[in-house]
């Protein structure tokens, strides 16, 4: 048992302590910033953008809505380059048809 760390529960059957309860009761931020950094120096680039704060998830919503809309039901085998621009197209048919970009 590691200090300060809640008890494991064990499940009353089998008696066997399952994998979404270890992870529940481990703290991998603090773990990293105490021990992991020292550990494994070659992943704190990785650590960093993995522990980063979203302060808002309308980016990527629009992103899903528009690939929603671009995708539709027919066209479902599309390939992700073609994807890709249609929804850029999409995302940004005001623009083109401002002649910004």
């Amino acid at each position: 048992m590691i200090e300060g760390s809640e008890p494991l529960l064990s499940n009353k059957t089998t008696g066997r302590v399952s994998f979404r309860e270890i992870v529940s009761k481990f703290d991998t931020k603090k773990y990293f910033s105490a021990d992991g950094l020292v550990e494994y120096p070659s992943i704190k680039l990785l650590a960093r953008v993995y522990f980063s704060a979203m302060f808002n998830a309308g980016f990527q919503e629009r992103v899903f809505s528009s690939c929603k809309t671009v995708m539709g039901v027919d066209q479902a085998m599309m390939h992700m380059d073609h994807l890709e621009m249609k929804a850029l197209v999409l995302q940004n048919a005001e623009l083109i048809r401002q002649g910004i970009i």
